[in-house]
């Protein structure tokens, strides 16, 4: 009767366990699509150089990551499966897979710490100048995703060119105007940049929120902390696995040793 309870409590926790496998895998790739739109934006405005990190991230980084949070939730379908079913050679095939999964995440962190030169997402001396050049395409047809770029950072941060509006008077795009971009505006519509009222335009540059992406940003603190939870979920599920295949293997001998026990004897 305690075996039998075990492996009850046991499926039960492992269950909960993929569920939150699931959650934690679909919470990944939504984030990282958060991520890749703003580093996305980064590239295009000139913060990060599409030749280093930030190129990697929307072009390498990114497409793994969706790929392994889409393996990790099908890894979480099997556990289930075994788990439900109570069939050991599922339950084992999904704990190679956890341990696959598992020691390949633990690599990539090992590699990511022996490796801190190899960030990512690089940071450069002249961020602020390379900013500043880039501003002056923005409107220019040849630069869209410059104009794009702006628009979505200052939509986002609610913030206005480097230091302030002001970095937007006389563009090359408006030479004799003291415009600025409809997304500096308070109260988004169309044309409020060319109306000239610095009170109707957000006060803060944005070079602040740009250059500090990557060191203080939402984004970048849930990824950390969902890469952290995923990593003791899946120690937790390798237990839980191992212990259930224990007690699932112990109750099949048990059951098979009293029915052998039970069968009569034939008359000699």
């Amino acid at each position: 009767m305690a075996v039998e309870d075990c492996i009850r409590c046991v499926k039960c926790l492992l269950f909960a366990f993929n569920v939150l496998f699931w959650i934690i895998g679909l919470a990944i790739v939504a984030v990282g699509t958060w991520v890749r739109d703003h580093v996305s934006a980064l590239i295009s405005i000139g913060a990060v150089m599409e030749d280093t990190g930030g190129g990697y991230f929307v072009n390498v980084y990114y497409p793994v990551i969706v790929t392994a949070s889409c393996v990790m939730i099908l890894v979480g379908f099997l556990g289930c499966c075994g788990a439900m079913t109570e069939n050991p050679a599922l339950l084992g095939k999904f704990l190679v897979c956890l341990m696959l999964i598992f020691f390949v995440e633990l690599g990539g962190g090992l590699w990511a710490y022996k490796h801190p030169d190899e960030d990512p997402f690089p940071r450069r001396d002249d961020e602020v100048a390379i900013l500043s050049r880039r501003l002056r395409f923005y409107g220019d047809r040849n630069y869209g995703e410059v104009t794009k770029g702006w628009d979505f950072i200052q939509n986002e941060y609610h913030c206005c060119g480097m230091n302030s509006y002001r970095d937007w008077y006389r563009l090359p795009a408006w030479p004799s105007q003291t415009w600025v971009p409809d997304s500096c505006c308070r109260v988004p519509a169309e044309g409020c940049g060319h109306l000239g009222r610095g009170e109707d335009y957000f006060s803060q540059g944005c070079s602040f929120y740009v250059l500090s992406f990557f060191e203080d940003s939402r984004q970048i603190k849930m990824m950390k902390w969902l890469g952290v939870s995923m990593g003791v979920i899946q120690m937790m599920s390798m237990m839980l696995t191992l212990l259930l295949c224990i007690a699932l293997c112990c109750n099949n001998f048990r059951m098979g040793y009293f029915q052998a026990a039970s069968r009569p004897v034939d008359a000699v």
